[in-house]
């Protein structure tokens, strides 16, 4: 962190157009143009083979690579980014959140279903630049009002390996009902 009061950011996904990483990168360079310290880092493949994606980038922004362990870069991260203009059910979502870690998303997919804004995380208006960057502000300056210990409680209650047995196991046993 280059400052004890550094937000950080862990943005989780292979690079490809549907995760939105070029208006991500743009957001963040706003904000950080705007004098808010924060940093953004970038995990995931095939970042190495965009070489325009990584010239957009300020030096706040940090291209880690594939990892092994992003639950650790989850738990010291102050906010979880997803930027996708499609998406079906992030399992990178449901890792942020049995971290306790803070989604910022827009609202697409499955996420929709999972994010209630402002109390399991920040969603924008839409897909746009804009609405990403008002979504950023806003989780800067309302971060605290969500309690990452209920996060990682609602991962818990609807997300949890044991959860989704119970589900699936409802759903084979009683085909014809809805949950």
């Amino acid at each position: 962190k280059p400052t004890n009061n550094s937000l950080v950011f862990s943005h989780l996904a292979r690079c490809h157009k549907l995760k939105n990483q070029e208006m991500l990168i743009r957001a963040f360079n706003r904000i950080r143009d705007e004098g808010f310290d924060v940093i953004l880092l970038v995990i995931g493949s095939g970042f190495e083979k965009e070489s325009g994606l990584l010239s957009l980038a300020h030096k706040h922004i940090h291209f880690l690579g594939a990892k092994p362990n992003v639950m650790d870069y989850l738990f010291i991260s102050d906010a979880f980014c997803l930027s996708s203009i499609s998406e079906g059910m992030p399992i990178s979502l449901i890792e942020a959140l049995a971290c306790g870690c803070i989604p910022v998303c827009t609202p697409v997919g499955g996420i929709l279903n999972t994010i209630q804004n402002g109390v399991t995380g920040f969603l924008s208006k839409s897909i746009s630049e804009d609405d990403y960057v008002d979504i950023l502000r806003t989780f800067i300056k309302e971060r605290n009002k969500i309690d990452k210990n209920r996060l990682i409680e609602y991962y818990f209650e609807n997300f949890s390996i044991e959860k989704c047995y119970q589900k699936y196991l409802e759903l084979y046993l009683n085909p014809n009902t809805q949950n």
